[in-house]
């Protein structure tokens, strides 16, 4: 039984070439626009490509999540061990996520056994490193390690980890054989006592880099890149949703999010069995990913706001609307004040309204890039949702 609705869901229409590219732990060949951090890295590995073992570099990359931190060092660890094979030299990249890892002891055992495969088991941390550094130089080999989610670790176990690492880097005699870059949640610098700026730039120099949100113009790109890879057809990720996607997104800057958020819409059209996402997948997918807007929150709203929300959500349960126009909205609030046997307010106070609505998260506005008339659209919960709760409670209010 359990076989059959196994091989009932994998017969079923999909829209998907290949999930995998919109995983968590997926890099592209081509990373886009992070030319310019990858070329910091090399700024800050310079000696470690051109002169092996005459140095011994370590660099901090710091920002927010989703903004490429382990994809540019995956890339940049790739290049240049793929260099330096051309010279004959052998570098071991390595990547440790350290959010997983729950002590001193059992990082540098991970380490040791991703870098060399020894069994280090009974042996301290010290000894660790040092019989993982012995075998470096027996083998003729260099290792660049990157330690990412360095505060998480920190925080869990309150050992500081890029100390210590650094101070085992310095006892090391010549050549050189280890780099290391450690990376970090721009939230947690400067509220750690461990990574006090100050000092960072002790440990770090000049080698620090903090990575920028993705603009709106970015997150397409990476969204239309990922669209290519993952969906079988053109047709299946329209343009306009990838724009809507960029759009709810962009606030963050979260390239990961944006993915996820494409992902799921993409399951969501493969549940109802269509060949291609529109936009009430998207806020499926939005609501999912981070639900905001609760029947407790819609009770708050004024009146006459939750007539012109209504009138937005009437307007968006059309299958391809993602934005809909001041014009529109006003011609839909004038039928639902009719409706409900109300006097509409004017349309400047309506405009005033749409406005409220969005500083508030109910909704989201711009101007139309043709003319600057206000438009609405609303991200964060599936429309059918929301007019399940919202209808009712204005039906009430309007007939109390």
């Amino acid at each position: 039984m359990a076989k059959n609705i196994v091989q009932d869901i994998l017969q079923k229409h999909t829209i998907f070439k290949d999930e995998s590219v919109l995983d968590v732990e997926y890099t592209p060949d081509s990373l886009m626009h992070r030319e310019k951090e990858i070329g910091s890295l090399a700024l800050f590995f310079r000696s470690l490509i051109e002169t092996p073992g005459k140095a011994s570099p370590v660099a901090l990359i710091y920002s927010r999540s989703g903004t490429g931190k382990t994809s540019i060092t995956k890339t940049f660890g790739g290049i240049a061990a793929d260099m330096l094979k051309s010279k004959g030299i052998d570098l071991k990249y390595v990547h440790i996520n350290c959010k997983f890892v729950t002590n001193m002891h059992a990082l540098m055992q991970q380490i040791v056994r991703s870098t060399t495969g020894a069994d280090v088991k009974g042996l301290s941390p010290d000894l660790m490193f040092r019989e993982m550094y012995r075998q470096l130089e027996a083998n003729d080999k260099y290792l660049l390690l990157t330690l990412d989610e360095v505060d998480w670790f920190i925080k869990r176990t309150g050992e500081d980890l890029i100390e210590q690492l650094t101070r085992y880097r310095e006892e090391l005699s010549k050549p050189k054989r280890l780099a290391i870059i450690f990376v970090v949640r721009d939230c947690n610098i400067g509220s750690m006592a461990e990574l006090e700026r100050g000092k960072l730039h002790r440990t770090f120099g000049a080698r620090t880099l903090k990575m920028e949100p993705y603009t709106k113009e970015q997150l397409v790109d990476i969204i239309s890149q990922r669209v290519q890879m993952a969906f079988k057809t053109d047709g299946s990720v329209p343009d306009d949703i990838i724009d809507f996607i960029a759009d709810m997104t962009c606030s963050v800057g979260d390239a990961y999010y944006a993915i996820q958020i494409l992902w799921k819409a993409g399951k969501c059209a493969d549940n109802f069995g269509m060949n291609r996402i529109i936009p009430e997948h998207v806020r499926m997918a939005k609501s999912m990913t981070d639900p905001k807007v609760r029947s407790e929150d819609l009770l708050s709203l004024p009146r006459d706001e939750k007539v012109v929300l209504q009138a937005v959500a009437n307007l968006l349960r059309i299958e391809s609307n993602i934005y809909v126009s001041l014009t529109e909205i006003i011609d839909e609030y004038h039928v639902l004040c009719e409706t409900y046997k109300c006097d509409p307010v004017d349309s400047q106070t309506v405009r005033e309204y749409l406005l409220d609505l969005s500083r508030i998260g109910f909704l989201d506005t711009k101007h139309a890039k043709s003319k600057q008339q206000l438009g609405a659209s609303i991200h964060d919960v599936p429309i059918v949702i929301l007019l399940e709760v919202l209808e009712p409670m204005v039906a009430k209010e309007h007939s109390d």
